[in-house]
């Protein structure tokens, strides 16, 4: 048998005059991004060898080629599946990147309004020519505190000297403590530092009777932020410079070495070491803060050891960061849970009786939001171990806080542990309906929790959950009505629409409605293609000009989704909602405007991202040439 020729290396054809071995090297040089976007497509043979989930993953908060990235979102169709979240999702992760030429492809992509809450994850990533191109194309708005906040805490000092500079009259004492200590929270000294001689600048000395913060209150939650983000030495370093304005808040030099406990820095133990020494109290708050970190056990066994109280809140503090082993170690033996976290010996650290005061009044607050918060994230173990500790858990709000999540495993677990009696399967909503005609049914049948289960989960567009409530309860007791098919569209998921309507869920124009109001084309034109009767109101356009929705209502138009009458929520909601881009789209397309609606523009609370002189100007130049100009 003759021998086989050897097989030719992947990288042959790429690289022809290099070795194997360099071109591989020159491969694992090469980003994830570019060898998913670009590489692999060189040939077959380069595809073959680079198919592991690490070479075909593109990850958009990172730098991806732009040539890939405008032929895969330019393509038709291709955020046709994707709600409007999800679109302003493909922008904010772009913006991240920071390549401007992929933003300005995603936002055409998105093809909707930018909102605020795009130009804040965008200023923590620190991308200031993504900021600037955001702020000029995106969502009017006031002021930028968010913003600079998310700046200041990723140690942007860039961003947050241009945003800055963009409001230079709305800047107080208060502002400047957020934004300085969200420096020191992220362990940028030099920020905080330069924030606060930024404000010390520009505004005057606040006394202690005005309504502002004087500097040294904004001094101290900011030291108390160093002590949290920074090492030793900056810590040490500003000891010299700040220790005296500890007495500026209540219990001032126990928050400071809470904060050092609690800290995400190798050293925080020494922090915690050479604060003692330098006279700062132990007290209940170095627990509190020990309990969130990810090492909790180990930092609450080492301030135990040293005779640290443990107090009532650090247990729920471990609970909300998910930590079993800690919330045992802080879980009282019977009772409430006591000052000292159940430890016989309180130790030489007993902090100030004020504190014991504080935390019983505010326990039974921190212990409903764990509860809710554990709901919410799916834990049942959490649960379980709170009410393993003698916690009062609501299972109202349990059940509601997790069927508002999709959390089905806390589900199960209320209904095994409590039965549906006390889930409250068995106990009406509402004593009686508003009469005969609602929505519901009639007046004389009670409205259980399995319906306000099932509407929770079609909102989610969660088929598993509904799925598990219709096997659980029955199909019957879901009432598949109109309305749980209008809160299904609200998730944009087709495949959630097909389950109900195969179930039998009854469908009306209301449904439209919230399918335009989720922005999904794909479910919108799923809509069209199985008869659900369309609006004649024009309200799904409403829902798209609420949202400043460009892709959704060319979507409408195009499936010929009805303007509505003159005069109609299509056009009030044109006229106070659509952003100018928007609502000159509406006007070429053939929305029609009546002199009644002129009136009506003249009198509109506008909405925050409407440029109101520029839409009063259109509508004006408009009416002029429909012979007449505005009404007075």
């Amino acid at each position: 048998m003759a021998d086989q020729p050897p097989a030719e290396h992947w990288a042959s054809s790429v690289f022809p005059e290099l070795l194997p071995e360099l071109a591989e090297r020159i491969a694992r040089c090469l980003d994830g991004n570019t060898i998913a976007a670009s590489f692999r497509g060189v040939n077959k043979a380069t595809a073959a060898q680079l198919r592991g989930p690490e070479h075909t993953t593109i990850r958009l908060s990172q730098p991806v080629p732009p040539p890939a990235f405008a032929a895969h979102w330019l393509a038709p169709g291709a955020t046709r599946g994707l709600t409007r979240e999800q679109r302003l999702q493909l922008v904010s992760l772009t913006a991240a990147s920071g390549v401007v030429a992929n933003l300005k492809v995603a936002a055409r992509a998105a093809d909707c309004t930018l909102p605020y809450s795009i130009f804040v994850d965008v200023a923590a990533a620190g991308r200031l020519e993504a900021c600037k191109w955001i702020r000029k194309h995106g969502m009017r708005w006031r002021n930028p505190y968010g913003a600079v906040a998310a700046a200041a805490g990723g140690g942007h000092a860039a961003v947050c000297e241009w945003l800055l500079s963009l409001c230079p009259g709305c800047w107080t004492w208060p502002v400047a403590q957020s934004l300085a200590e969200a420096a020191a929270r992220g362990g940028h000294a030099a920020l905080a530092d330069w924030l606060l001689q930024w404000f010390e600048a520009r505004l005057p000395a606040a006394t202690d009777s005005g309504d502002e913060l004087p500097p040294r209150g904004v001094q101290v939650w900011v030291f108390i932020g160093l002590a949290h983000g920074c090492d030793l030495a900056t810590l040490q370093r500003y000891w010299e410079r700040w220790a005296s304005v500890l007495d500026a808040i209540p219990h001032g030099m126990q928050r400071l070495l809470g904060a050092a406990a609690g800290s995400p820095t190798p050293d925080w133990a020494a922090k915690v070491e050479w604060l003692e020494a330098q006279g700062c109290p132990r007290s209940v708050e170095a627990a509190k803060g020990a309990a969130a970190c990810p090492d909790a056990p180990a930092r609450l066994a080492w301030l135990r050891d040293r005779g640290y109280a443990f107090g009532r809140l650090a247990f729920y503090v471990a609970a909300r960061a998910g930590s079993l082993e800690a919330m045992q170690l802080l879980r009282p033996t019977h009772g409430p849970i006591p000052f000292n976290g159940g430890n016989d010996d309180v130790g030489a650290g007993r902090a100030n009786d004020d504190f014991d005061a504080l935390e019983q009044y505010q326990e039974p607050a921190e212990q409903s939001d764990t509860m809710m918060e554990a709901a919410e994230a799916g834990r049942p173990d959490i649960l379980q171990a709170l009410r393993d500790a003698g916690r009062d858990l609501t299972v109202r709000h349990m059940r509601s806080c997790a069927a508002g999540a999709g959390r089905l495993p806390v589900l199960a677990w209320l209904l095994q542990e409590y039965g549906p009696d006390r889930m409250g399967l068995d106990e009406p909503l509402f004593t009686s309906a508003a009469g005969s005609g609602s929505v519901y049914g009639p007046a004389s049948v009670p409205r259980y929790s399995a319906p306000e289960l099932s509407t929770y989960a079609a909102r989610l567009g969660s088929v598993e959950l509904l799925a598990w409530l219709a096997e659980t309860f029955g199909a019957e007791a879901m009432w598949m009505h109109t309305a749980l098919l209008a809160e299904g569209a609200k998730s944009g998921k087709v495949e959630l629409l097909a389950w109900l309507r195969e179930r039998g869920c009854t469908w009306d124009e209301d449904v439209w409605r919230a399918a335009a109001g989720a922005g999904c084309a794909e479910a919108l034109e799923w809509l069209a293609e199985q008869g659900c009767p369309m609006p004649e109101e024009g309200e799904p356009y409403a829902a798209a000009c609420r949202n400043g929705d460009m892709a959704t209502a060319r979507c409408l138009r195009r499936l010929g989704v009805p303007w509505g009458p003159p005069g109609g929520d299509c056009r009030r909601q044109a006229i106070r909602c659509a952003p100018l881009r928007m609502l000159r789209w509406l006007l070429g397309a053939g929305c029609r405007l009546e002199p009644s609606d002129y009136t009506a523009a003249r009198a509109a609370d506008p909405a925050s991202f409407v440029e109101r002189l520029e839409v009063l100007a259109l509508l004006e130049q408009r009416a002029c040439a429909a012979g007449g100009g505005l009404p007075p």
